[in-house]
C-alpha cells in the first residue's frame, strides 16, 4: 500500500515486472524533474532511462524480497 501510496505522488503510470527487471513509466504530468532522473540514472548502475521515458531497473542479483524496499526507496527519492 505504500509503494502504490508513493507512486500515486509522482503519478507513476505503471510498474511492470519484466523478464530482466522492472519498468516504470510515468504519467507525461509527473512532477518529478528530468534532471532528477538523469542524476539518478548516473549515479545507480543498475538503473537505465530508455529514450521513451521508462525507468528500467534491473534486477539481476536482488532477492525477490529486495524488490520491494527498493522500488520504496528509488520512489522516495524521486519524491523529494
Amino acid at each position: 500500500m505504500r509503494l502504490r501510496l508513493l507512486a500515486e505522488r509522482v503519478l507513476v503510470k505503471s510498474i511492470d515486472r519484466e523478464r530482466d527487471g522492472i519498468a516504470i513509466k510515468f504519467h507525461e504530468k509527473t512532477p518529478v524533474q528530468p534532471q532528477k532522473l538523469v542524476e539518478l540514472v548516473s549515479a545507480s548502475p543498475g538503473i537505465v532511462l530508455s529514450p521513451n521515458g521508462v525507468l528500467k531497473i534491473q534486477s539481476a542479483g536482488l532477492m525477490p524480497n529486495e524488490i520491494f524496499p527498493s522500488l520504496r526507496s528509488l520512489l522516495l527519492e524521486l519524491a523529494s
